[in-house]
This record gives structure tokens, C-alpha cells and sequence, in this order.
């Protein structure tokens, strides 16, 4: 009975401390590199636009999420790898696909093109889970990958290495270079 009465003249007095929110906020970057916290949508998003805008900058990321049709995409390399993520945005507009690979938007070849309209006009790409395998490989790296098209939207993070069609769709995005 007597500790029941000293734990609320505790927290008067001071004594005791509210306990921080859960949604404590993480900090972006580590020693300089990007992180990604957590894989939820709104964080994979934030650190897919987040390295895009570093690596391009912004008017990159602002076409990407104005088109009606880009994907974004980022390669995290892991323990074993080094340096910051891979990374590419792809935009299509009434002239065709373009890419940023160069530093600039540049048009991406019509091999590419034709591979980016036939993936994201496969029904099954967006059938696939969004987080795939459901087990994270043991050198944390990702693939990330925010993908926009004819009103849909849709965000994947697959672990160890690409696979399915959205890891084709990653693989495709992040090997162009723009012409």
C-alpha cells in the first residue's frame, strides 16, 4: 500500500519522467549515408525520393512524382557492398521514356522503353507482393522501388537479390543509360 502512494508523489514531485512517444522520430542519414529505418511505404518512399535528390536533385524527384507514369528505384548494397545506393528514375511523357542516370533527363533506348511499357502493362507485376521474401537476407541489403502508372501506385522492397517481375522492372530502370 505504501509503494502505490509514493509512485504519484513521485511523478509530482518530478521524479519520474513521462515516457517518450513511440513515433520518436530516426534521424536520415548515418555518418553521412542515408538510412532506411523502417520499411513501411512513407519510409521506403522518403529514402527512394530522398537518394534520387541526392544523387540528381530535386526537379528529378518533382518530374518523377508529377508524371503519370515513372518509376523510381534504389539498390541498397548492404554490408558487403560499398558506397551509397544505386539508384535511377525513369519518366514516361507523351515523347517517350527519359532517365536520369546521365545527371540529366535524357531519353532511354527503345529497347528499354518497350521493356518498361511491357512489365508495368503485365497484370501480374502488380499482383506481386510488395515485400518479398517475407525474411530479410543477413546483409540488409534492398531494392526499392516506387512505381506510378496509369493512376496506381505501388512501393516494393524485395532483400537479398531482385526477383520476379518487379525485380526485373528495378533491374531494367537501374541499367539504363539514357542516350
Amino acid at each position: 500500500m505504501r509503494v502505490a502512494f509514493l509512485v504519484p508523489l513521485a511523478a509530482i514531485a518530478g521524479c519520474v519522467s513521462a515516457p517518450e512517444p513511440a513515433t520518436k522520430q530516426q534521424p536520415e542519414r548515418v555518418a553521412g549515408e542515408r538510412v532506411l529505418w523502417t520499411t513501411d511505404d512513407a519510409a521506403i518512399r522518403q529514402y527512394v525520393e530522398g537518394a534520387i535528390g541526392d544523387r540528381f536533385g530535386a526537379d528529378a524527384v518533382r518530374q518523377a512524382n508529377a508524371a503519370r507514369t515513372s518509376v523510381m528505384a534504389a539498390s541498397i548494397r548492404g554490408h558487403f557492398g560499398s558506397g551509397g545506393p544505386n539508384v535511377n528514375a525513369v519518366v514516361r511523357s507523351a515523347s517517350g521514356w527519359s532517365g536520369w542516370r546521365s545527371g540529366r533527363a535524357a531519353p532511354v533506348s527503345a529497347a528499354t522503353s518497350a521493356e518498361l511499357d511491357r512489365l508495368l502493362a503485365d497484370p501480374a507485376l502488380w499482383a506481386e507482393p510488395d515485400r518479398f521474401p517475407a525474411m530479410d537476407c543477413p546483409d540488409s541489403g534492398a531494392h526499392l522501388l516506387v512505381i506510378r502508372h496509369a493512376g496506381r501506385s505501388k512501393i516494393s522492397r524485395q532483400s537479398c537479390s531482385p526477383a520476379n517481375r518487379l525485380g526485373r522492372l528495378l533491374e531494367t530502370v537501374l541499367e539504363e543509360q539514357p542516350q
